[in-house]
């Protein structure tokens, strides 16, 4: 019985295939590919959620903003101008939560009361205002594991 000449150099190929670098480049690039698309879009997941936090804290503080000129707000209009200046789904606004502190007259350090207290030295007047997105969605499907499924902004301001 006689051997294929192809199997008697198939080492031969085999080795001279090893040390060939043609498709080097391509095989290279199918390795290190997924990885860097997985940290750009992870980069894209990270600037989208610092934008939406920067841009729900500038809509509670519009809220709180409106809320020093009326802390009781009988209309809720504090939720409607956060869900105005967001203009996305799934962003709530809470209406204002009014809190006073007696500060001494002599000075230090204030303690919470009761608004309709009475007080020996200086009442300060405190409307909080928190708003929140609950529809924060990563473009990573694994994003989930790593960023909040919603975010939230509170913001206290001194009315008087």
């Amino acid at each position: 019985m006689r051997i294929p000449s192809s199997l008697i150099d198939m080492p031969a190929t085999l080795l001279r295939a090893w040390r060939s670098i043609d498709g080097n480049a391509a095989v290279e690039f199918a390795v290190v590919a997924p990885v860097l698309v997985t940290l750009i879009l992870g980069t894209v997941d990270l600037a989208s959620m610092a934008f939406q936090s920067a841009a729900l804290s500038a809509a509670a503080r519009a809220g709180a903003e409106y809320a020093r000129t009326d802390p009781a707000d009988p209309n809720g209009v504090v939720p409607q101008i956060i869900n105005k200046y967001m203009n996305k789904t799934g962003v709530t606004g809470s209406a204002p939560v009014e809190f006073c502190e007696c500060e001494p007259a002599g000075g230090g350090n204030s303690t919470a009361m009761s608004c309709a207290g009475n007080c020996a030295g200086i009442v300060h007047t405190y409307v909080t205002v928190t708003a929140t997105i609950s529809s924060f969605k990563p473009v990573l499907p694994f994003g989930k594991l790593v960023f909040p499924a919603s975010l939230s902004a509170s913001v206290t301001t001194r009315v008087s």
